[in-house]
């Protein structure tokens, strides 16, 4: 969903976020060049790792995630067959609120059986992939994103304080 001179920094997204989504909780690393560290832990305690980019699509501010590729005892041939795919999140903040969205699914479903040809949508396992290059698929975000019923409900968080440092006592 971006270019490079698409990218966009919003120092303030660092920080660990915590609320009622199942996306949650969530840190954000602060940005390394022009990408977020993201660091996502479940509730059996395994740690996913992503690379988040920050773009501006029309009044949008969507944040592209990817998993994050990191050395392994893999060859080349197995990393070949692996597919890195991209999830998005359209973006709101308010001080210490973070609003995350995504395409509703049923509504994805339907525009795409409505609109064939257009954006390719392929459905495996439950994940919907929209497979198109970068400027149709901003467009069809930006498009979407404008219509009733096209970004999921809400998922509001907040920014979880981080822990006071112990107080140190004079000797």
């Amino acid at each position: 969903l971006y270019t490079n001179a698409d990218l966009m920094l919003m120092p303030a997204l660092a920080g660990t976020w915590g609320g009622e989504s199942p996306l949650l909780p969530l840190a954000i690393a602060g940005q390394t060049g022009r990408a977020y560290l993201l660091i996502y832990t479940d509730e059996a305690g395994k740690t996913d790792r992503f690379i988040g980019h920050l773009t501006g699509i029309g009044p949008l501010r969507v944040l592209d995630v990817e998993p994050e590729r990191g050395p392994g005892d893999h060859g080349d041939s197995y990393e070949s067959q692996l597919l890195s795919l991209h999830a998005f999140f359209v973006i709101d903040q308010a001080d210490r609120w973070l609003r995350l969205r995504t395409l509703e699914a049923d509504s994805l479903r339907t525009w795409s059986e409505t609109h064939p040809g257009t954006v390719p949508l392929v459905e495996r396992e439950g994940t919907l992939v929209l497979m198109a290059g970068t400027a149709d698929l901003r467009n069809l975000v930006t498009m979407l994103a404008a219509r009733p019923g096209y970004l999921a409900s809400d998922s509001l968080v907040r920014l979880v304080p981080a822990p006071a440092a112990p107080e140190r006592r004079g000797r």
